[in-house]
């Protein structure tokens, strides 16, 4: 509310059209989600940015969760029986997924997880790559 110069109250329309958008923002953001997570949403957000906020905080720990599982299978990942092309794809995929999850592995970290998970046939291999 704004107060005219006769002291009179008027509605201020820069504010009614934010809480118009805010109010449309919000509506999108819930119509985007599954519905398992209305229930997390629902009255817990006043404004399209607490609700944002909430997704984040939401998804986020989902995020830091996956990340660590996938990090756990890309250092415990064995090539055991599988081809090396199988292998390597398995290793990639890993280190795609917690890329996806915003925490990228770095070209070191790749290269001892594909090290590490070779049977003991490739100790050859693996000591002439280590020491060089």
């Amino acid at each position: 509310m704004l107060t005219s110069d006769d002291g009179v109250s008027v509605e201020n329309p820069v504010f009614i059209q934010y809480e118009q958008q805010d109010s449309a923002l919000s509506a999108w953001l819930l119509s985007t989600v599954s519905a398992s997570l209305h229930n997390q949403l629902i009255g817990s957000s006043s404004s399209a940015f607490e609700l944002w906020q909430t997704l984040t905080r939401i998804f986020g720990t989902q995020s830091a969760t996956k990340a660590m599982r996938y990090r756990s299978l890309l250092h415990s990942f064995k090539k055991n029986e599988l081809s090396m092309s199988a292998y390597l794809a398995g290793i990639k995929h890993f280190c795609d997924s917690l890329a996806s999850c915003n925490q990228p592995v770095s070209l070191v970290e790749q290269q001892s997880a594909i090290i590490n998970g070779l049977p003991l046939e490739f100790d050859y291999i693996v000591s002439i790559i280590t020491t060089s």
